[in-house]
């Protein structure tokens, strides 16, 4: 059962980090900012304010794990970073797959007529946003109706 309160997922690149929340209730993902990721120390600071700040009860943290299901550099970067999160807050993290997130966030703003070729960080927000969107959609909304 999903409990009140907003979630934040994030899709970590190596160039920028794309936020998405939901709202209080946890029902419907936004794609929320996207973070430029000059250095690890910069991208912690913000993402603790940012939880601080939006009251956040959870975070959601795409992996990208290979086609066969392992675990290949990008998705150990996630990782790590995922760890150096968890000593920056006391928000739970769960850890999402992620599969093709970026190109299936191009083809979704291209549907919606969004150019993104100028700003990348449409394409990181709606990455981040299609993660949590497949997260929600995996938790039950209620035990019983």
């Amino acid at each position: 059962m999903r409990d009140p309160g907003r979630i934040l997922s994030i899709d970590y690149g190596e160039k920028r980090v794309g936020l998405a929340i939901t709202d209080p209730l946890a029902i419907t993902a936004r794609g929320f900012q996207t973070l430029i990721n000059k250095d690890r120390i910069g991208i912690l600071t913000a993402l603790v304010d940012i939880i601080s700040s939006n009251e956040i009860k959870k975070i959601v943290i795409g992996i990208p794990y290979s086609l066969d299901g392992s675990i290949g550099q990008m998705a150990e970067r996630v990782k790590k970073f995922s760890e150096e999160l968890s000593t920056k807050t006391d928000v739970e993290i769960e850890e999402w797959p992620e599969e093709y997130s970026s190109e299936d966030a191009k083809i979704e703003l291209r549907k919606l007529g969004v150019d993104f070729r100028k700003d990348k960080g449409k394409v990181d927000r709606m990455a981040a946003a299609l993660i949590l969107r497949s997260y929600l959609n995996a938790q039950p909304l209620t035990e019983s109706l």
